[in-house]
């Protein structure tokens, strides 16, 4: 892990340690993920000591927002990137729509969901020290 993360002696410290598996496997071929016959696995891991970091979390429903987006991709952009190969953390919905992105950095972010062809996205999200900031999202169509 680079920056590591230290933890000295008799000291307790609450520790994020997230896997990314949209970027941690990779299928081969690399143009046709469905009909890849093998995979290639680099782990991407991100740890974080979650003192002093906030979050972001909300529900993504689908158009009309009645109903929930279950298992929607939830994407967190530096402000003005829009390529999932470059999101800075990535997670998804539960049955209920609901999502949680954890240990981020205070500062300005950009969110969106996908599901199948439909996305939303909301700019200039604050994340605030030792806060959650809610961000719930409509898809539509693109």
């Amino acid at each position: 892990v680079d920056p590591p993360v230290e933890v000295g002696p008799g000291e307790a410290t609450r520790v994020l340690l997230d896997f990314d598996l949209t970027h941690t496997f990779h299928p081969i071929p690399a143009n046709d993920p469905l009909t890849a016959t093998r995979y290639s696995l680099h782990p991407v891991i991100r740890a974080v000591i979650l003192e002093g970091k906030g979050g972001i979390a909300g529900t993504v429903t689908e158009p009309g927002g009645t109903q929930p987006a279950a298992n929607a991709t939830v994407y967190l952009f530096a402000p003005g990137q829009t390529d999932p190969d470059h999101a800075l953390a990535t997670t998804g919905t539960e049955l209920d729509g609901r999502y949680a992105l954890i240990g981020l950095e205070p500062g300005s972010y950009d969110v969106m969901a996908m599901q199948g062809t439909q996305s939303a996205t909301v700019t200039g999200v604050t994340v605030l020290a030792d806060s959650n900031t809610v961000v719930d999202l409509v898809l539509g169509p693109p």
